[in-house]
């Protein structure tokens, strides 16, 4: 069967399965099936605006990914990163082991090491006693920009998720299965627990799922845009989940962080690029239209990136009922 006939096959059936109804059901494997993860086209959705900012020049763990203010900060085990717009990739070095990163909305940047937990100062790491106590329970902290820290720790099956400010911990509830990766933003919460990829915001009282996969199991990162549409990092694919359709960012994994309208991809190669045009993806009717483009531009060209793309949008992506 040729991409044409993918597409046609797609819109008719567009609208019978595949992505998480907001009860929870089951997303299909369309996007971690080895035959979508291992396709040909790897890079960037084309409707998408690319800026290479640089790589991380390092062969070190990378352990976390933040943005404040639109300066890039990249953690690997011995040292942080950080890239601002055009110039060259400044590094902080840590004398102790990172294991976590963070950043506040007071323009804190917070590390977690094999030593405790505390801000990084001109003079070096500002430890905080009570953060490294908590942290010492078995209580996991992150923070992308708001003034209270997620706070998660897992009990046997079961994970709690709470929010930790000066007064306390606030809990907002109890999910199955061990957190896969998590963020905590100004938009919101977004996390996959166990294969269920889920979404919470500060004026709701219940948890949102937005979808269930079992290849969700092997999330590396997550992240919550507005809309309620989510990024979710795998082995071989970057992947926005919306209430529409869900859509290949890129066929590469790694870290996602958002900011001021702009999506932050560090890819599994340690390449940081900065991505605009975001709100393009995520209409599986406009996916399967672009799709017919794509394949128009090269119709006698069955191994040009365009047919290849196509081919990734019609096999990869999953509608909405």
């Amino acid at each position: 069967m040729n991409v044409k006939d993918c597409i046609l096959v797609a819109w008719l059936l567009l609208g019978s399965s595949a992505i998480a109804q907001p009860d929870g059901t089951s997303v299909g494997d369309s996007v971690t099936r080895q035959t979508c993860a291992s396709g040909q086209y790897r890079g960037f959705d084309s409707r998408l605006k690319v800026n290479f900012l640089g790589s991380v020049p390092v062969r070190s763990e990378i352990v976390g990914m933040e943005v404040m203010h639109g300066n890039v900060l990249v953690a690997a085990r011995d040292a942080l990163y950080s890239f601002d717009a055009g110039a060259q990739p400044v590094r902080i070095a840590v004398e102790d082991h990172i294991q976590r990163l963070m950043v506040s909305s007071d323009r804190r940047i917070w590390i977690e090491t094999d030593k405790g937990f505390g801000y990084v100062d001109k003079s070096g790491i500002e430890m905080n006693n009570r953060l490294a106590a908590l942290n010492q329970t078995g209580i996991v902290l992150s923070d992308s920009g708001e003034p209270s820290f997620l706070a998660t720790s897992q009990n046997g099956e079961t994970t709690t998720l709470a929010l930790l400010d000066p007064k306390g911990l606030l809990p907002i509830a109890n999910v199955p299965g061990p957190i896969r990766a998590a963020s905590w933003s100004a938009t919101g919460l977004a996390a996959v627990a166990g294969s269920a990829l889920f979404t919470w915001s500060p004026n709701s009282t219940t948890l949102r799922i937005i979808a269930r996969d079992k290849g969700l199991e092997v999330a590396n990162d997550v992240l919550l845009l507005p809309e309620n549409r989510v990024v979710v990092t795998l082995k071989n694919a970057v992947v926005l989940f919306s209430p529409k359709g869900h859509s290949i960012i890129s066929g590469y994994g790694g870290r996602v962080r958002f900011d001021s309208g702009k999506l932050y991809v560090l890819d599994s190669n340690r390449a940081l690029w900065e991505v605009d045009g975001i709100e393009a993806l995520g209409d599986r009717q406009q996916d399967l239209q672009y799709a017919h483009t794509l394949e128009a531009r090269q119709p006698t060209s069955k191994g040009s990136n365009s047919s290849k793309e196509a081919m990734r949008i019609v096999s990869c992506g999953a509608p909405v009922k």
